[in-house]
């Protein structure tokens, strides 16, 4: 599927992406477009359904990182900076730039 126009809609097909859409990247901080909210039980849950995203996306998928939330947040959308306290729990680059 290398090269498909719709990675964000083909990620949201699956039952478990509540949210899906691109976004612009904060180079340096944040390099990634496509953010999906993937829900599970358990951090290895929430991992395996990542890892089909990626399997997905094939040689499409330049890296990606997880931020885990262990309380419902209030929507305020995404915040990266210092004082932001958005930190990746999990990342995985391929070190490749678009």
């Amino acid at each position: 599927m290398s090269g498909h126009s719709d990675w964000g809609g083909a990620s949201a097909s699956f039952d478990f992406v509540s949210h899906c859409y691109r976004r612009p990247r904060h180079l340096p901080q944040w390099p990634y477009n496509l953010f999906a909210m993937v829900h599970g039980r358990s951090r290895e849950e929430v991992d395996s359904k990542a890892a089909q995203i990626a399997a997905l996306l094939g040689p499409d998928n330049r890296g990606h990182a997880l931020l885990y939330s262990t309380q419902i947040l209030k929507k305020t959308g995404l915040r990266i900076g210092e004082s932001s306290g958005v930190r990746p729990a999990s990342k995985t680059q391929k070190g490749r730039k678009e």
